[in-house]
């Protein structure tokens, strides 16, 4: 139960933010499909990942959050470090992302 009230509050401070603003960048950058589903699936993953982080260490996972609510830490990072299939799917989204701000 606790972990249910956990993955609801991580969706909503971290995935939900994380997973709407990547598709709205990737799609104005016009990046392939599959590049956009990787992504979408990561952010699918990411309040478990996130959840199992918190209930293994309580500090690291309270920070990390608290980092991302604050703005010390974006939300991709926090979603890259915590689960590794995250960091793949970003990284291949990154030359797309960094085309869009240019």
């Amino acid at each position: 139960m606790i972990r249910d009230f956990l993955i609801m509050i991580l969706n909503l401070i971290i995935v939900e933010p994380f997973q709407s603003e990547m598709q709205s960048r990737l799609a104005a950058a016009k990046a392939p499909e599959a590049i956009i589903q990787q992504v979408t699936e990561c952010a699918a993953k990411g309040p478990g990942a996130l959840a199992d982080s918190i209930s293994s260490d309580w500090v690291a996972g309270i920070t990390t959050v608290a980092y991302v609510v604050i703005g010390v830490t974006s939300p991709e990072a926090a979603l890259s470090t915590i689960a590794p299939a995250c960091a793949k799917a970003i990284t291949s989204a990154r030359p797309f992302l960094e085309a869009d701000a240019a």
